[in-house]
């Protein structure tokens, strides 16, 4: 701007962000508000059903997540339409010399799961059990079941209920 020794008020800043159309949004999380009725309502008709058929310790959950080397804050600005994206290696530099993860780890360009990892995940998960099992997941587009499990039974949460349906499980 040519001028030295610049400091801009909030005024300014804030006249700056409007006129240039930026906003202060979150960057990651879930897209939608939960279904408080909805996640109500299946605990109270489907949940009973899966407790009889299963035991406790045979009830499970499973949901994945992006993990971010030098993660970016949680709010950032950004011009009104876009969206922030991450990404991930195949060959993080902090993965360097370790043999063996605690975890599975899979890479994928935009982070999201995809159902081909997704189906990789679940068919070495069943080939490690020895006993049936209930996984209880949200209805994600890549969550589509593409091959044949043995020790697993899919139960799909309803939609947007995710975090709130108030029940313990072990994974």
């Amino acid at each position: 701007m040519g001028i030295e020794n610049f400091i801009a008020s909030e005024g300014w800043f804030r006249r700056w962000k409007n006129s240039e159309n930026i906003v202060y949004k979150r960057t990651y999380g879930e897209q939608k508000d939960a279904d408080f009725s909805t996640a109500e309502n299946w605990i109270k008709t489907e949940w009973p059903n899966i407790i009889s058929e299963y035991t406790p310790d045979n009830v499970n959950n499973a949901d994945e997540t992006g993990l971010f080397y030098r993660a970016l804050p949680e709010r950032t600005y950004l011009f009104k339409n876009e969206n922030v994206k991450g990404w991930k290696s195949k060959n993080p530099r902090c993965f360097k010399s370790v043999k063996c993860l605690p975890v599975d780890y899979y890479a994928n360009t935009n982070v999201w799961m995809t159902s081909v990892i997704f189906n990789k995940w679940l068919m070495k998960w069943d080939k490690q059990l020895n006993n049936k099992i209930v996984l209880l997941i949200d209805n994600c587009p890549a969550h589509v079941i593409n091959v044949s499990l043995k020790h697993i039974k899919i139960i799909f949460l309803p939609a947007n209920t995710t975090y709130f349906t108030g029940i313990t499980t072990n994974n």
